[in-house]
């Protein structure tokens, strides 16, 4: 039970592509960035729902990891960007109400030219509010 995130799926419907806690078996990868000559940049349409009959309210998905700073959220179908921090100024995703049905927000991760490497930019999304 609970809340959960899901890749290519539908607003409003209850479809898509499980994103894996732990297993790494179906991870969001935000790839084809390095080497960034000026920067570079992917964005990928992430989804969020409850499981069936569920519904939670005042959910707020957040960035964890030490790599946090290259990554924002945009375009949410449902609710808005709040928080702020001087390294990264979109840090929460504050959703009112989150049901069985998918809601769509854009993660964006950065590289950064000045990196001699490929970047890591792994990072995990974390959601918590209250079951009503």
């Amino acid at each position: 039970m609970g809340l959960k995130f899901y890749i290519n799926g539908t607003v409003g419907a209850k479809d898509g592509t499980l994103v894996s806690s732990g297993s790494m078996t179906s991870p969001i990868v935000f790839g084809g960035m390095y080497p960034g000559a000026s920067g570079s940049q992917v964005s990928k349409t992430i989804f969020i729902r409850a499981d069936d009959g569920e519904t939670w309210r005042d959910v707020n998905v957040q960035f964890k990891g030490n790599t946090s700073a290259r990554f924002e959220y945009s375009s949410p179908s449902s609710g808005f960007i709040t928080g702020y921090d001087s390294g990264n100024p979109q840090v929460i995703l504050f959703l009112p109400k989150v049901t069985s049905n998918n809601i769509s927000f854009v993660v964006t991760a950065k590289a950064f030219s000045s990196e001699s490497t490929s970047p890591d930019t792994s990072v995990s999304l974390v959601a918590w509010g209250w079951q009503s």
